[in-house]
């Protein structure tokens, strides 16, 4: 048998190479194995799910119903009484205003004695009058300029009388006591602070209080 010349075999060994090559060129590579094939170039992707609202705020408190019955008495008043006691007893004139703060949850009540020869050591005194949400009742508490110091509570309107009773620490002693309100129409007060003492209750201090009409 005739040879074939080593150049002959390689010049034929590189042809088939290159036709390989060229054929392979236009193919697709094999998917992989186990891989679903991609999506066409393209394709929309699924939108991601709205986020949501955040949670509404918490509803602000509002004033309990029960301290509407004292929205008449907001304004300035001004009174002319007397005192009974402890100590000589005394006429006296004061300024009496009630206003609404704290978002409507409390009325003030500034009571304030004029300084007269009659009265040197006038009285002074702060309350807040509101409901209380424990008791489901309406409230006061009083300060004064003599270190006094007042808790009541009151069933509100009784008809045109207004009624707080509770404890008071006054005059270096603790005793039960009560407010007394009467009203003769929209501009006038009757105010009467008593003094439970031996189950009986004294009169300490009277006065009458008429409406400032509003500027």
């Amino acid at each position: 048998m005739k040879s074939v010349p080593s150049a002959s075999v390689a010049a034929i060994l590189l042809g088939a190479v290159l036709a390989a090559g060229a054929a392979g060129a236009g193919a697709e590579p094999p998917a992989a194995k186990g891989k679903p094939k991609s999506k066409a170039a393209g394709a929309a992707t699924k939108p991601a799910a709205p986020a949501k609202p955040p949670p509404a705020p918490p509803k602000p408190p509002v004033p309990d119903p029960a301290l509407a019955q004292l929205k008449p008495l907001a304004g300035t008043w001004t009174c002319a009484g007397h005192t009974f006691g402890p100590g000589p007893e005394h006429p006296t004139t004061a300024t009496m205003t009630l206003a609404w703060h704290l978002d409507g949850f409390w009325l003030e009540v500034r009571y304030e004695e004029a300084k007269a020869a009659a009265n040197p050591v006038p009285l002074s005194s702060v309350s807040e009058w509101g409901f209380d949400l424990l008791q489901k009742t309406l409230t006061a508490a009083t300060v004064d300029n003599a270190s006094g110091v007042d808790t009541q509570t009151t069933a509100g309107w009784q008809g045109d009388k207004l009624v707080f009773e509770g404890s008071a620490r006054r005059f270096g002693t603790q005793f039960l006591d009560r407010d007394t309100f009467v009203r003769h129409g929209d501009s006038q007060l009757v105010h009467t602070l008593e003094a439970s003492v031996n189950d009986s209750w004294i009169k300490l201090h009277e006065d009458t209080c008429n409406r400032v009409p509003p500027k």
